[in-house]
C-alpha cells in the first residue's frame, strides 16, 4: 500500500515522511526487496 501511495505521488508534490524505524531496517520491514527498493528510490534523497 505504501509503493501505491508513493508512487502516485512521486514527482507530483513534495511530501513528508517520518518513521521510528531506520531506514537501515526498511528492507525487512517491507520483506519484498525490489519493492522496497523502488519505494526507498522514491523518498531518499543522495
Amino acid at each position: 500500500m505504501l509503493m501505491d501511495i508513493i508512487e502516485e505521488q512521486h514527482g507530483k508534490i513534495s511530501a513528508f515522511l517520518t518513521s521510528q524505524v531506520p531506514v537501515s531496517k526498511w528492507y525487512e520491514l517491507i520483506g519484498e526487496l525490489t519493492i522496497a527498493d523502488a519505494i526507498l528510490d522514491r523518498i531518499i534523497q543522495a
